[in-house]
């Protein structure tokens, strides 16, 4: 259909005009005013259909005079529409009337008409009315295109981010990007903003003095009626933190901090209700920043984290500078301290999360704590205790925890100490990685390397690497520790494939599941981490803390299958030590099983340990999982292993960890020679074990009717044809009965069938048949009888005189079902 957009006249000037139409239901024909083709732009021969003339209108009112039309038809009713549109440059306010015709009729159709309510200025002055109202609206506006450059800004968005509108136009809106989010914070928004067409929120911005603002914004995405789109930005700049949007989860809800008077009002509140089992913590305590920032945006930062943190508080304001918390929990001073360090660790923004609530600028938080019942008898008390802590100590640009009972903070110091040191660690990246051995048994060489973490803090208090682990859980840092190592370990990986010179080796990786978040697995970290190292996948092993693990098993077996899908095996590390069980197993889709060396120290025979890896193993095997035994440090325990059939050790008997450099400037093999020759091997089981001594005998020249009396005295279906001891043939029953007449012991026996029972043994017999000695062994069995599963084995002895006895496969599967019910014993 040709729309005649040179047709520019001004139809019925005068006066409104008003077309009649008609559209035949049975053929779809449409007959209407001859003016009405004018008035919506087409060719004079163009034939209009009640879809065209609903098209004409515009792709919303096309949606919505479709559905007039529909509904018409249902209800049978007349309905009327009105809506504005523009025509040939010009606005129309247009009635759309549709009714039904009288069903009396011969042909059903549908009647209406177009009428021309009122006539608007041209659309050009509508459009200068509309950039005026941009021009000087009140609000902050911007206009980009869809590549995200500044196309258009109002004097209100000048003002608020200080920059001329010459210096906007066209750049990128990253110019006012304040740097304090990741790329997968602007990549969540756009995304939202693309499905949603909207997203309100309230970020940080940057002014062209470089100073960092907050602003609350909604964000559009115009979509054309041509294809193009634009985005449109209405922003508003926070001057109080006290009322605003925290955008945590791409919604607009707020956040209120309750003043000192609100606030001291909730406090007594919560003391007259507690239960006698139940203390109140509370704490007073003041936050700084390195970076210049105003004291709003620090409150705005406080409010918007302590949300985040989840742990039930309540959070107030003392005074402009100093916050109020407090949480109602049980006596316990351990938990108290853990709550206490993880909302500091949360305040204070410590880690490189970057979901939407992330925003990278670093607090110093300073803490006055005190514990109701234990240095405080009332609520007013506790305000006054905490505050008084506060003051009294000096501001710690690393920020610190204090309690107004001494006894509390000498208790927590260590901890605190290497708290602080830990974190200093991971700021400046200084964490290590050593790499220790892991060896597979059949083979004794190098199956792969475990990435174990190793951290040097310079303070003189002794700690293990197991105890800064522990305070990284508690402070929600073991992720980011697991991510260091993780891509640490994925670059030497090569480096030691290299120095090995096998492409075959492997490595294990760690990934604690102590502090998986609800909003992301960590293990969807790990997959993004691995496709991005460009490593064989097939190499990598992720190694999942059993507890953990269990913790939320249908959640992670989710992340677990979606690693294999990568090719990475998946391990079950520290198994035995949490809350696992056999019938844990069915459930579970890891490749491995790794046996905490709590079962390994000290591993006897008759130790309840020995039958439980004994169990463990044999069910892994069964399940095609393979086992690995952790922290191997003597022969003996080499020893039991290595018979229990465990897959793969590893521990100081193989080599201690080492750091990457000290691997690769040895040339020495770290598996110890002597170990290859303590590998347990099962005592060879020759034939003669499971041989049958007794068995059918019969002279080659003796007759057929002999052997068929023998036949039917015993239960095997053969006899050995024997000359001088020697076996010179077998012959089998079937073999025999071929040869004899169908109707043997019958009424209808034939002469010719007697004579046939006179016939000699070695004429029927069959010459060939196995040999073997006594001391061969039974695999060598497995191979004849794959040939030929009916093949009878003769044994014997080495000077391969005699027969001392027969194998058929019957001996053979008997002997297979004895190996697997008792496979780790002698013969």
């Amino acid at each position: 259909m040709q729309i005649n957009k040179s047709n520019k006249k001004n139809i019925m000037a005068d006066k409104i005009p008003f077309f009649q139409w008609r559209c035949d239901l049975s053929t779809g024909k449409l007959t209407c005013d001859a003016q009405l083709l004018d008035f919506l732009g087409y060719d004079k021969k163009v034939q209009l259909t009640l879809d065209s003339i609903c098209k004409s209108f515009g792709e919303k009112q096309t949606i919505e005079l479709q559905q007039q039309i529909k509904n018409t038809l249902v209800s049978q009713q007349s309905s009327t529409n009105t809506f504005l549109s523009t025509l040939l440059n010009d606005e129309y306010l247009i009635e759309f009337y549709v009714n039904f015709e009288d069903k009396k009729q011969a042909n059903l159709a549908l009647v209406g008409h177009i009428k021309l309510l009122k006539k608007y200025a041209y659309a050009a002055q509508i459009n200068e009315a509309l950039i005026l109202t941009f021009t000087h609206s009140q609000k902050a506006l911007m206009l980009a295109d869809a590549d995200h450059y500044i196309i258009k800004v109002n004097d209100a968005y000048c003002s608020e981010t200080g920059y001329l509108e010459h210096e906007l136009l066209g750049k990128h809106a990253r110019l006012l990007k304040p740097g304090h989010y990741g790329a997968d914070f602007y990549r969540k928004i756009w995304s939202k903003v693309d499905e949603c067409k909207v997203w309100r929120g309230e970020i940080l911005a940057k002014n062209k003095q470089a100073e960092i603002y907050t602003h609350d914004i909604i964000l559009r995405r115009l979509d054309l009626n041509s294809g193009e789109h634009f985005y449109f930005v209405e922003s508003t700049k926070l001057d109080v933190s006290t009322d605003i949007f925290t955008g945590s989860d791409l919604n607009d809800s707020k956040l209120y901090i309750p003043d000192k008077i609100t606030f001291t009002k909730e406090l007594e509140n919560a003391y007259s209700c507690l239960s006698p089992n139940k203390t109140i913590v509370f704490v007073a305590f003041t936050a700084q920043s390195l970076q210049k920032i105003n004291s709003s945006l620090i409150q705005w930062l406080i409010m918007q984290r302590f949300n985040i943190a989840g742990q039930h508080g309540h959070l107030g304001l003392i005074s402009h500078s100093i916050f109020g918390a407090y949480w109602v929990m049980n006596k316990d001073a351990d938990k108290i301290n853990l709550l206490l360090q993880k909302v500091k660790n949360t305040l204070e923004a410590m880690g490189d999360d970057q979901s939407l609530s992330s925003i990278n600028i670093n607090l110093h938080i300073n803490m006055g704590a005190s514990i109701l019942f234990a240095d405080a008898n009332s609520h007013g008390q506790l305000m006054t205790h905490s505050m008084q802590t506060l003051i009294a100590n000096p501001r710690n640009n690393e920020g610190a925890i204090y309690y107004f009972d001494r006894l509390f903070t000498k208790r927590f110091d260590k901890k605190q100490v290497l708290a602080k040191l830990l974190k200093a660690a991971l700021i400046n990246d200084q964490i290590e990685v050593n790499y220790q051995p892991i060896i597979d048994m059949n083979s004794m060489r190098i199956n792969k390397f475990e990435a174990l973490l190793r951290i040097k803090l310079d303070t003189a208090l002794s700690y293990t690497t197991q105890e800064l682990i522990n305070i990284a859980e508690e402070h929600d840092w073991v992720d980011e520790i697991d991510r260091k190592v993780t891509r640490k370990a994925l670059k030497a990986l090569p480096l030691l494939q290299k120095h090995f010179q096998c492409e075959e080796i492997g490595m294990a990786i760690n990934r604690s599941l102590a502090n998986d978040r609800v909003s992301k697995c960590c293990l969807e970290e790990t997959i993004e981490i691995l496709q991005h190292s460009g490593a064989d996948l097939s190499k990598v092993t992720i190694e999942l803390t059993e507890s953990a693990f269990f913790d939320n098993i249908e959640r992670q077996k989710i992340w677990v299958e979606k690693l294999q899908k990568q090719g990475v095996q998946v391990a079950l590390d520290d198994f035995g030590t949490g809350y696992s069980a056999f019938s844990y197993l069915k459930n579970l889709s890891v490749n491995i099983l790794k046996i905490d060396k709590s079962f390994i120290t000290g591993l006897t025979t008759d130790s309840n340990e020995y039958t439980m890896i004994v169990m463990l193993t044999k069910l892994a095997h069964q399940m095609g999982v393979k086992v690995v035994a952790e922290g191997v440090e003597n022969i003996d325990e080499f020893k039991l292993l290595s018979r229990i059939k465990v897959d793969l050790i590893q521990g100081y008997l193989i080599n201690k960890a080492q750091s990457l450099e000290k691997i690769l400037s040895s040339s020495s093999n770290p598996v110890r020679q002597e170990l290859f020759s303590l590998v347990y091997q099962r005592p060879l089981i020759t034939v003669s074990r499971i041989m049958n001594s007794q068995y059918g005998r019969i002279s080659p020249d003796q007759r057929l009717f002999d052997a068929k009396r023998l036949f039917s005295g015993q239960i095997d279906n053969y006899i050995l044809v024997m000359n001088e001891g020697q076996c010179i043939g077998i012959l089998r029953s079937k073999d025999m009965f071929a040869a004899l007449s169908p109707y043997l012991d019958t009424e209808g026996e034939q002469k010719r069938d007697l004579l046939t029972l006179e016939k000699r043994v070695h004429q029927v017999m069959n010459r060939a048949f196995s040999r073997l000695t006594l001391t061969s062994h039974v695999a060598d069995l497995d191979e004849i009888f794959l040939q030929d599963p009916e093949a009878i084995v003769v044994v014997q002895n080495e000077q391969s005189t005699g027969c001392l006895g027969v194998v058929t496969i019957h001996e053979l599967l008997k002997y297979k079902l004895i190996e697997q019910d008792n496979d780790v014993s002698d013969e």
